[in-house]
């Protein structure tokens, strides 16, 4: 997914969440202009909706990047379909996707995630100490030992 796509999904999730629910129907029809589109845009709502508002923040953080938000919505949409992590083994970053976890308190899978950064060498994974996304896994050992190896 590219930047551009990213902005115009967002846009029209954020749009959609301004309307009544029995309203976006009709708001979604008039402005996706393919399949595709809409169906990414009610995904993100249905991914909200059943997770309790989890979604309902914006989709994309003023502080963070396009990956990030990429695998904001992949996570979103593997746990509305409640598919297993092979869905987003096409993700370039395994240290954005362990991020989102890490948001949403998701232990197993924020290390499982850190794990195969490590072992891919992400570029990405040298600010893991600082990063305030991965604050909810600090108290658990695992850390303390993945910075030890890191030798951060």
């Amino acid at each position: 997914m590219n930047p551009e796509r990213w902005r115009q999904i967002e846009q029209l999730y954020h749009d959609a969440l301004e309307r009544p629910e029995g309203e976006r129907a009709a708001f979604l029809d008039k402005s996706c202009s393919d399949a595709d589109l809409r169906r990414e845009v009610e995904d993100l709502l249905r991914a909200g909706a059943e997770t309790g508002g989890k979604f309902d923040r914006p989709a994309m953080q003023p502080t963070e990047t396009v990956e990030m938000a990429q695998a904001r919505s992949l996570v979103g949409r593997k746990l509305l379909r409640g598919g297993g992590a092979e869905c987003l083994e096409a993700f370039d970053d395994p240290y954005w996707i362990a991020a989102v976890y890490a948001e949403l308190h998701e232990l197993e899978e924020t290390f499982r995630w850190l794990e195969k950064a490590y072992e891919d060498r992400s570029t990405q994974i040298i600010f893991l100490k600082a990063e305030p996304k991965f604050d909810p896994v600090r108290s658990d050992p695992r850390y303390a030992k993945l910075l030890e190896r890191m030798r951060l």
